[in-house]
């Protein structure tokens, strides 16, 4: 007499994906031609906004005593800062808790790569401090584990700078000079760099770039999905 064993399912962790790029490059057009292409693309990660206090009084925990010894004579982190380091912390916690017994993506536009390159590059002189550093190491361990591709679209700064003008939205450097548009372009993708740099060293992390001035988001789309196959 044969017995029938019923399998279980495969539980396996989602593919993340992250979409970087200085403003202007097209990410958001780019992370919704992408869901609208692929149902199971999963846009962002969501978790309970009860969740994200424990991890603000962690890292106002971790470095507020940094702050009050060597750096209360400069800023403290904005608000948005702060929110990034949060993010940072909430959304791997998040990610790690996340099994599926189907292929699921999730996308992520203003993810780890963007807001830790947002920290070392426009944040406070704290982020200069062995503290910090300790901290991004941290980061960018914990990121380079949990993210499999990085999609990283650019476009000459003329092109970048005339999108941001003609958006309806407030942005930083909207109504600056060329030189402060392209200065501040430039900064990003330098800081963008430095962290693709170190969260890709030793790890088989698969990064794509495309030019969004050269290409429209379907064809993108086209080749990210022909990589990932």
């Amino acid at each position: 007499m044969s017995i029938l064993v019923k399998e279980s399912p495969v539980i396996k962790k989602p593919l993340v994906l992250e979409i970087v790029g200085p403003a202007g490059a097209g990410k958001t057009t780019l992370a919704q031609a992408f869901h609208q292409r692929l149902s199971r693309v999963e846009v962002g990660v969501n978790p309970a906004k009860i969740t994200y206090l424990p991890f603000y009084v962690r890292n106002i925990l971790t470095f507020m005593p940094i702050y009050l010894q060597h750096f209360h004579h400069t800023r403290w982190f904005t608000w948005t800062e702060m929110r990034s380091l949060v993010y940072l912390n909430a959304w791997h916690s998040f990610l790690l808790r996340q099994k599926s017994s189907t292929d699921r993506l999730i996308l992520l536009d203003h993810g780890p790569i963007f807001r830790l390159a947002l920290l070392s590059e426009f944040g406070p002189e704290l982020t200069a401090s062995p503290k910090y550093e300790r901290w991004l190491n941290s980061m960018l361990n914990q990121w380079g584990d949990a993210l499999q591709v990085i999609i990283w679209v650019d476009a000459p700064n003329a092109v970048l700078m005339d999108r941001i003008q003609a958006r309806s939205r407030k942005h930083r450097v909207k109504q600056k000079s060329e030189e402060a548009v392209y200065q501040f372009l430039d900064r990003y993708r330098i800081s963008y760099r430095q962290i693709i740099d170190k969260i890709t060293a030793n790890r088989d992390l698969l990064v794509l770039q495309f030019d969004t001035a050269q290409e429209k988001s379907d064809q993108i789309v086209d080749k990210i999905l022909a990589a990932l196959n």
